[in-house]
């Protein structure tokens, strides 16, 4: 996992369980799309954008 999606999972994790698993069953088609972005899926989820690198070495 690159640093910007373990921020987008802590994020989602600090929401209360049943609001988290709302969020991403109502937004499940666009999160498991190719090539998302975790700064994409942070926005979908309605979260803080993510600071950190978004590319795997």
């Amino acid at each position: 996992m690159t640093e910007a999606q373990t921020e987008v999972l802590r994020a989602l994790l600090d929401l209360p369980r049943r609001e988290a698993g709302a969020r991403v069953k109502d937004r499940w088609d666009e999160l498991t799309a190719p090539k998302i972005t975790a700064a994409r899926a942070a926005e979908l989820l309605g979260l803080p954008a993510p600071e950190g690198e978004d590319k795997c070495l």
